[in-house]
């Protein structure tokens, strides 16, 4: 059962549409306190997005605490997690250098699953 325990919660502005990608990974988008979906491992990710703003609407990022998260992929529990191309979650890759947002609480069965994260920001694993 997947739930969230959110400590520090920050609104940002949406740089585009974002009404379906609740507890997506979003990374700042270049304009100033806006944010858009964390689209590869190479870019520094943020947090989670907690609401479905609108271009132009307020977007709530939970920057510290757990959260829910969607996932890219099936993955184990007590997995780091690093960003999709689509902004979900997935296992942070052995062979590659690439910036961690959590650490997986429960497992994912399948993409799509909504799983519950433990948010560990600015960690960079090379394996």
């Amino acid at each position: 059962m997947s739930q969230a325990n959110g400590v520090l919660d920050k609104s940002f502005i949406a740089d585009r549409d974002l009404n379906d990608k609740q507890y997506y990974v979003v990374h700042y988008s270049g304009t100033p306190y806006s944010v858009n979906l964390a689209g590869t491992a190479a870019a520094t990710p943020l947090g989670f997005l907690q609401n479905e703003p609108l271009l132009g609407e307020y977007a709530v990022v939970r920057l510290i605490g757990t959260t829910k998260a969607v996932a890219g992929a099936a993955l184990p529990e007590q997995s780091y997690l690093t960003t999709d191309s689509a902004g979900r979650v997935v296992s942070s890759s052995v062979t590659d250098t690439a910036s961690v947002i959590g650490l997986s609480l429960e497992p994912a069965t399948a993409a799509g699953d909504i799983i519950e994260v433990l948010i560990v920001r600015d960690i960079s694993v090379t394996k």
